[in-house]
């Protein structure tokens, strides 16, 4: 019978509160403990004498040390030469001129998009290509009509061969977003249109 108690294993189920309670009476408990052993190895630490490095606390030569070291650090790396290399950010517009003209009962919606780099169309680099996208949404009262996004993707667009929107649209109003990019970063110019 007793064989039996020991091979068997058991589940003990208790509630959330008894078990929290039980938790909590441990870790008071296992505080209380450190705490009696820290209040005995004080008691020997006071009978030893307080001398630590030429006859001073061990704590305060320590902490002189770190503050030292930190301050010769400081002033080592002050000290030190560098570079500093600054380079000043591109300044972009986005110049968008557009005709509309009627077409039954759509309009014709023709945009030309230029980039103006530092106030120079183009860039003043006239080797720069430039990746230019065109999002044409139409308004929710538009989409109803059966008026679809239009997406139009230009890649490596230049003075000579410039960016230019032609589509067919219905009359109401259109979120235009145009968004740029070249040499790595992108900029972008949201506006509305009023087609009637």
């Amino acid at each position: 019978m007793i064989m039996n108690i020991l091979t068997n294993s058991y589940t003990i189920n208790l509630p959330g509160v008894i078990l929290l309670t039980l938790l909590l009476i441990t870790i008071v408990l296992i505080a209380l403990s450190l705490l009696f052993i820290q209040d005995r190895l004080s008691e020997r630490q006071q009978k030893r004498p307080k001398t630590g490095f030429l006859g001073k606390p061990l704590l305060q030569f320590s902490l002189l040390a770190v503050t030292v070291a930190a301050i010769v650090g400081a002033v080592y790396l002050t000290g030190l030469d560098s570079d500093i290399l600054i380079e000043a950010d591109k300044e972009i517009e986005i110049q968008a001129d557009y005709t509309v003209e009627p077409k039954g009962n759509q309009r014709k919606f023709e945009m030309n998009v230029v980039p103006i780099v530092d106030g120079e169309p183009w860039s003043t680099n006239k080797d720069t290509t430039f990746d230019i996208i065109v999002n044409i949404q139409p308004s929710e009262e538009l989409q109803a009509k059966g008026q679809d996004q239009v997406d139009v993707i230009q890649a490596n667009r230049t003075e000579v061969q410039p960016a230019s929107v032609n589509v067919d649209l219905l009359p109401g109003e259109y979120a235009i977003k145009i968004i740029i990019s070249f040499d790595g970063e992108s900029y972008q110019e949201d506006f509305s249109v009023n087609i009637f």
